[in-house]
Parts: structure tokens; C-alpha cells; sequence
């Protein structure tokens, strides 16, 4: 059975208990719960979380309130050519994020591979029969009285790199998604048989593709690897119900949008460093510990803007919340600054700013919310033109 819900908007359905139970104690933070009124009726408000859950015969469809292409924006990956255009315009109306996400991986791996796997020097132990490369005397000190096969170390021009093993792991998750379709198996297939000398990696750290920056050589990789990465990433999440095990793909949207403003900002502003998730103490003793999503510094080292990213929406007439103002404040405080800012995601018909000023202080506190439902070029010149206003007051 699937239930479509959209992110913070209610949803009443009639559920068997079991799935109820299985809701509350596993996936409170990604959908609250709360009794519909009629026994067996419930009503599910799904929080900053968007895809795919799955408990017994119920699947829950989450779908993001912004388009899938702003989606792709805020994971750094852009929908620039024409024929990318077309397949993200085609897929944007299925509700189940997992298949659409496979979908546009698969697509991606298939770009990618078509303009050549990429090889490279990997490191190499093995005992040979024939000594090749260096001879691994630590290993020999290790296992004295082994005289063959010898230990060496070389370095062999491979496909068994660490690029090609996080597509080949994303593309064997991918297999797994019911929805898929049997010609786009069939796709899948042909592109781990593009990858089949490359080993399957059971691993659970993909880490490194948040710092990795690509090598000239390996730019038509970016997209597909970023993909390949939420995919593995945001599956993490799995439940077990009765003797079937359900996977769940989750995008956490708050951490989406907090990381992309702190990219963006970081490329706008050319004499001034950003610092997210920056460190600092509220009170002389260092016992109250405050991290502000966003610091901005001059080239002297002065703080000169500090910034709260929520990606939950301002309220209609561009009130902040309550709890969030007080956070700001105590980094106005803390920073010795005279204004904070809180960066909201805002519906269209929002009001996009409003300033509180605190009394007895002056503190002035800014809300600005970045309206995610337009273009991403649109969205940008929100971005630039709170930017602006945060350095230039």
C-alpha cells in the first residue's frame, strides 16, 4: 500500500497498529505521528526529511515542496544540458524519490562511462612468485623464514579505484528498488558490466566524496559520483519487520540547504572567509557552547556577520520562531555584533523579510527567507542580494 505525503503538510490515514509502533520508535524525527481522532486513523505530518520509507506492505512516498531540479541544485549537481533537462522534467512527477534518484544515477553512470573509465595507479600489496615493484621488507621482517611466494608492492594502472567502486556499489543499490522497471534493470546491468573489473566494496564510509574535488580528468565522474553518493548515503536507514528487511532512503533537507547557502556564500564572497558550523562560548567560563551555522570574517579576522540556516518556512507574515530568535541573539552576544541573521526556506507567498529588535539591547534580529520554488537562478539572486545586505550594513 503507498501514502504520498509532502514535506510539513498533514496527512490522515488508516494504519494497522504494528506500522504505527514501527513509525514512532524508528522514524520520530522524520514524520510525527498523532492519533486522527477515529481509532485506526492517523494523522502523519512528515518533518525536513524527503523519499522513502518502507514498514511491512506500507510504503510512505515523502515528496519535497521544492522542484526536483532546485533538489539537485542544493546537492551541487546541475541540470545544464538539454537532454538532462528532458530527463529531470520526465521524472519529476513520480512521487517515489528513491526510483526517480536511481533513475537519474543510472542515466548519469551511462554519460560517464560512455567517455571512457576512468584508470588509475593503485597501490598494490601481493606475495608473488615473480618479484615485481618493491620488496615489502616490512612484511618479510613480520613472517621471518617465508622465502616464496615474495611480498612486493607495485603500482598497477587499474579500473579498481575508488571512483569506479562507489559507482559500482550505488549501481548495485540501485538494483535493489522494486520500482525500478525492467528496462531500466536492464540499463543497470549493462553499466556494471561496463565496471566489471572493478570489486564490489562493502563499505559503509563514502566520506570522502563530500571533500573531493575533481581532477581534470575525472570532471565527467562528478555528477554520477555525487549521486552515487546519496544514494548510498541517504539508504542508510533500515528497519527490520518481521523476517523481511525494509530499506528507507531519506534526504535530510535541513542539512541540504545548510550546506549549499555556506557553499554559495563561500563563492560570493571573494575578501571575506565562512566558517559553517563555527565554534564559540556564550559565557566567560566557556560552559555554554554555541555553533552558529555561518560565520563571516573580513581579512583581519573580524567577525563581521554571523547566520542561523533553517530550512523550515518563516511564518506566513515572515516571523521567525520564537526558540530561533533566542539562538540568534545569543550569537549577536556572544560575537559582540549589533544585528544576527536567521535564513529561512519561504513559500511564495511568504513575506520574505522582517527585523525584530531587541528591546533594552538594539540587537536588530533579520529573517530573510529564500523562496526554493522558482528557478535556481532565481533563487541565487536571493542569496546574492541577502549576501550584500550582511556585509554591507
Amino acid at each position: 500500500m503507498q501514502h504520498t505525503l509532502t514535506e510539513h503538510l498533514p496527512f490522515e490515514v488508516e494504519l494497522p497498529d504494528r506500522v504505527v509502533t514501527e513509525l514512532a520508535d524508528r522514524y520520530s524525527k522524520q514524520i510525527d505521528v498523532r492519533f486522527g481522532g477515529a481509532p485506526g486513523r492517523w494523522k502523519l505530518v512528515a518533518n525536513s526529511f524527503v523519499g522513502t520509507i518502507r514498514v511491512d506492505e506500507h510504503q510512505f512516498l515523502i515528496k519535497p515542496k521544492v522542484p526536483l531540479e532546485n533538489l539537485l541544485a542544493l546537492m551541487d549537481i546541475e541540470v545544464s544540458s538539454e537532454a538532462w533537462q528532458r530527463k529531470v522534467v520526465g521524472l519529476a512527477v513520480d512521487p517515489d524519490l528513491l526510483a526517480v534518484m536511481s533513475r537519474l544515477f543510472c542515466v548519469a553512470c551511462e554519460n560517464t562511462t560512455r567517455r571512457g573509465v576512468r584508470r588509475s595507479y593503485v597501490e598494490q600489496h601481493e606475495r608473488l612468485v615473480s618479484p615485481r615493484g618493491r620488496i615489502d621488507l616490512r612484511e618479510i621482517v613480520q613472517t621471518p623464514g617465508t622465502l616464496s611466494p615474495v611480498p612486493c608492492v607495485f603500482d598497477e594502472h587499474t579500473a579498481n579505484n575508488r571512483l569506479n567502486q562507489i559507482l559500482r556499489a550505488a549501481l548495485q543499490r540501485a538494483r535493489r528498488v522494486p520500482a525500478l522497471g525492467a528496462s531500466w534493470q536492464r540499463r543497470l546491468l549493462g553499466q556494471l558490466a561496463e565496471l566489471e573489473d572493478v570489486d564490489d566494496v562493502r563499505s559503509n564510509d563514502w566520506s570522502w566524496v563530500k571533500r573531493w574535488e575533481p581532477a581534470p580528468m575525472e570532471q565527467h565522474y562528478a555528477i554520477a559520483v555525487r549521486l552515487a553518493h546519496m544514494l548510498l548515503t541517504g539508504s542508510s536507514v533500515k528497519s527490520k519487520f518481521g523476517d523481511s528487511e525494509a530499506n528507507t532512503f531519506l534526504l535530510n533537507m535541513n542539512s541540504l540547504f545548510e550546506a549549499w547557502v555556506g557553499r554559495r556564500l563561500s563563492e560570493y564572497y571573494s575578501e571575506h572567509d565562512v566558517t559553517e558550523q563555527d565554534k564559540l562560548d556564550l559565557d566567560i567560563d566557556g560552559q555554554v557552547k554555541l555553533k552558529p551555522d555561518l560565520v563571516v570574517r573580513d581579512r583581519s579576522n573580524r567577525v563581521v556577520a554571523v547566520a542561523d540556516v533553517k530550512y523550515k518556512k518563516l511564518a506566513p507574515d515572515g516571523d521567525g520562531r520564537n526558540p530561533d530568535y533566542y539562538q540568534a541573539l545569543a550569537y549577536a552576544t556572544a560575537f559582540d555584533l549589533d544585528e544576527a541573521w536567521l535564513i529561512y526556506a519561504r513559500l511564495p507567498t511568504d513575506t520574505s523579510t522582517k527585523n525584530v529588535v531587541v528591546r533594552n539591547v538594539g540587537v536588530s534580529l533579520l529573517t530573510f527567507g529564500i523562496d526554493l520554488s522558482g528557478t535556481i537562478e532565481n533563487t541565487m539572486r536571493q542569496l546574492h542580494h541577502i549576501a550584500d545586505r550582511m556585509v554591507n550594513r
